[in-house]
């Protein structure tokens, strides 16, 4: 379970206070290589042991990513950080019910980041920092779907 303890904590324009601003975001921009796309027996648990219920759920996952992922490479270069957060927000509770533990990472560290941005003053140092690295978070986010899309294919769902 992530820790989302960092909701008290104050972002500041001025990094000298806090030091940087990433150190607010509480994740690591990436994904392990070890990190399973699916963990496919724990995903069909989360469904009862229903395998096509589950297919059904993954392609309909791989939808409305899709879709969230269309928003955010609207959001992402206008700065756009409370939808920016939103948006990943849906995707990573999403994934995280399948068990698609690589598109959770990835898309927990946009909404993390979108929840610091939110914070900051809009063209500050750090603001524009935090900008910069949601448009890296963003290229990782579209490689893990990618990743699951070649699974999905592999398994002759989409």
């Amino acid at each position: 379970m992530e820790k989302s303890g960092d909701g008290d904590k104050k972002a500041s324009e001025n990094s000298s206070d806090q030091g940087s601003w990433a150190n607010l975001v509480g994740v690591q921009l990436g994904v392990p290589d070890d990190t399973e796309v699916i963990d496919w027996a724990a995903a069909v648990d989360q469904c009862s042991g229903d395998v096509s219920f589950l297919e059904e759920l993954l392609v309909d996952l791989w939808n409305e990513s899709n879709a969230h992922m269309e928003q955010l490479r609207e959001f992402i270069p206008r700065g756009a950080m409370r939808d920016t957060q939103h948006e990943a927000h849906s995707i990573k509770g999403a994934a995280a019910n399948l068990m698609c533990h690589r598109l959770r990472l990835s898309a927990l560290y946009l909404e993390r980041a979108g929840q610091v941005g939110t914070r900051l003053q809009e063209g500050s140092s750090d603001f524009n920092s935090v900008k910069e690295d949601l448009k890296k978070g963003q290229q990782v986010l579209e490689r893990e779907l990618s990743l699951f899309q070649d699974l999905l294919k592999q398994k002759k769902l989409v």
